[in-house]
């Protein structure tokens, strides 16, 4: 089984609307989208899912922002419920609007190519 590379791309500035109809820009980092995926309850139904959610917040929060590597039970639970959580996702239409780049660095993630150096 080939490990999985993600590569989140840049932190996205989401544009969002205050009360009195004005806008302003804030921060929505990757790992803010990983850890939203990660408090869904499917990650809490059995060990199995724990330690894959597990795995996942670790390599993401030791990337700091850059490209980490998952190994395949992980990465496919990751994929399976940013595709279809059965909950719907617990951040707001606007941003998710503004934050499909992170959906297909999850998507689009390259199998690792062992034994090149």
């Amino acid at each position: 089984m080939a490990n999985r590379i993600i590569e989140p791309p840049d932190t996205i500035m989401v544009e969002l609307t205050n009360e009195d109809g004005s806008t302003k820009e804030e921060e929505f980092p990757f790992l803010r989208f990983i850890e939203s995926i990660l408090n869904q309850s499917e990650w809490s139904k059995n060990w199995r899912s724990v330690q894959n959610a597990m795995e996942i917040h670790s390599a993401c929060v030791e990337a700091d922002g850059g490209a980490f590597e998952l190994s395949d039970g992980p990465f496919s639970m990751l994929k399976k419920h940013a595709e279809n959580p059965s909950q719907g996702y617990n951040i707001h239409p606007l941003i998710l609007r503004q934050i499909t780049p992170y959906f297909e660095a999850i998507f689009d993630a390259k199998k690792e190519k062992k034994g090149t150096e």
